[in-house]
């Protein structure tokens, strides 16, 4: 069985979208998909970077240090985003 680490970035925040979409909580896997998204988190691109707090608001879980990670990523792309990359 993979482990978090071995997915790429665009499936770890696919599926953390997908269980967001179902509204499915389950602290203990979120909190391994956080940190292993967090420990990544340069590596994920802009879209991805907005799937992943989407998700991580729509299910209101709330881990401080990706929430910083994703801030911090984010601010240094803006300069590259388009508008569609901003509306999402």
């Amino acid at each position: 069985m993979a482990r978090l680490g071995d997915f790429e970035t665009r499936h770890q925040a696919r599926m953390v979208w997908a269980y967001a979409r179902m509204v499915v909580r389950d602290g203990p896997l979120f909190q391994s998909i956080a940190a292993a998204s967090m420990a990544r988190c340069s590596e994920f691109n802009g879209p991805d970077l907005a799937i992943t707090s989407w998700a991580w608001a729509k299910l209101e879980f709330v881990d401080v240090p990706l929430r910083k990670a994703i801030a911090s990523e984010a601010m240094l792309r803006i300069s590259d985003c388009n508008s569609q990359n901003l509306a999402n």
